[in-house]
């Protein structure tokens, strides 16, 4: 077992998703939002629960890549790739649940896109056969080629565009005080998500790999740890306010 920063960045992002699955099930019942729908918020809830668990499993990856027997690194990413192709297909059907019920043509179309793109990708993980590399920077590399990288990056931004998308929306339309709040810190820290594995996935930018690999530990960590000390802060003032 090889501890590196992007298996502690991993880890840190796990518990913080988690952190804000929980938290946010919490907000949503004190705060009657989409009261008359409660599907709204186990959808929501456990997408962030699921999203935990990929991590999770992406910080394992790292950290029994070099073990023996030397699959588990390979099983790991294939589930993990499963998991992303779920967690894409769950934040779109959550997009369209909420906001655009009534177009079922691009459901099915956009289902279908990412299932393609899911199965197409964890083929790739087989044929691939990825060798991860540890950098001198203490850094994981895990070495994909270009192709497999964009597919994963896809999946990627369609699962963390897609609550990017919705928490901007309840950001601008919550009327609680502790749910706008919420929404706002997720949004943002959405779209830091979104930066941060387009520098990493997207392998045409003009970025060196030791920045591409420091740059996404330290924004995956920053992201959970910035999730925890933020609600705990909101933890707080509510306690302090009641």
């Amino acid at each position: 077992m090889i501890v590196t920063t992007t298996a502690i960045s991993f880890i840190f992002l796990s518990f913080g998703l988690a952190f804000c699955g929980g938290w946010f099930l919490g907000a949503l019942r004190r705060s009657g939002e989409f009261k008359s729908d409660k599907r709204i918020g186990v959808l929501i809830g456990f997408f962030f629960f699921v999203y935990a668990i990929h991590s999770l499993i992406l910080g394992l990856a790292t950290l029994f890549a070099f073990s023996n027997p030397n699959y588990i690194y390979l099983v790991c990413i294939i589930i993990s790739n499963i998991l992303i192709t779920g967690l894409a297909i769950l934040g779109s059907y959550t997009v369209f649940y909420i906001f655009f019920p009534r177009i079922r043509r691009i459901n099915v179309f956009s289902y279908s896109l990412i299932l393609g793109i899911g199965i197409l990708a964890t083929l790739a993980s087989f044929a691939e056969n990825p060798q991860p590399l540890v950098m001198i920077n203490g850094s994981f590399d895990f070495n994909h080629k270009p192709l497999f990288s964009f597919l994963i990056w896809f999946l990627g931004f369609v699962s963390i565009g897609s609550p990017l998308y919705i928490f901007g929306r309840l950001f601008i339309f919550a009327k609680n005080r502790e749910l706008k709040l919420l929404s706002g810190i997720i949004t943002i820290l959405a779209s830091l998500g979104v930066a941060n594995i387009s520098v990493r996935l997207l392998q045409f930018l003009p970025l060196s790999v030791f920045f591409r690999d420091k740059f996404f530990d330290i924004g995956a960590a920053f992201v959970g740890i910035v999730f925890v000390i933020s609600l705990f802060f909101l933890s707080f003032s509510r306690n302090k306010v009641s």
